[in-house]
């Protein structure tokens, strides 16, 4: 019984190809005296669009443009109300503010006085914070409310109020 054996691997040499520097009409060849060769190729004269260094992907690598009176803007953060709220109120104006918090604050709640006076909710909440006994009734009614939450509701308070602790 004769067995035939075969390689498995080619026979024939690997292609190489050639160096497309060594045959470059415009790159400089320099013979260091370490017997290491040095191929300078210029790079060529307008780059293309694709290019990273003219045209860097990230916008932190991009040149500073500096801004024009014609460039557009990107539209403002601040809702235009907030920048249209004054703060500066007279006396009167005041008094009556913290008038109408006193005698009913359910109605006059800090956001419907700010509304209604043009100003900002924590300068209303600032001039006429609620009195003790409205304070009371509301922090009941909370705890009230968190009474008939759920197990995971109560669970997640409590890590909160720890984790606040823990500050």
């Amino acid at each position: 019984m004769h067995q035939i054996l075969r390689r498995g691997y080619a026979t024939r040499a690997i292609p190489r190809h050639k160096d497309p520097l060594i045959h470059s009409s415009n790159a400089v060849h320099v013979t260091l005296p370490e017997g290491v060769t040095f191929i300078h190729r210029p790079p060529p004269s307008a780059p293309t669009p694709e290019s990273l260094a003219t045209n860097p992907s990230s916008p932190l690598l991009r040149p500073l443009v500096k801004a024009t009176e014609s460039s557009t803007l990107p539209p403002s953060v601040r809702n235009a109300t907030y920048s249209n709220q004054s703060n500066h109120l007279t006396a009167a104006q005041i008094e009556e503010i913290q008038q109408l918090r006193r005698t009913n604050p359910q109605v006059n709640t800090v956001s419907a006085l700010a509304k209604k006076f043009n100003c900002a909710k924590i300068f209303v909440s600032s001039v006429a914070p609620l009195d003790k006994e409205s304070r009371a009734k509301r922090e009941e009614a909370l705890r009230k409310r968190d009474e008939r939450s759920g197990e995971n509701r109560k669970i997640a308070k409590a890590v909160r109020q720890k984790r606040r602790e823990l500050w």
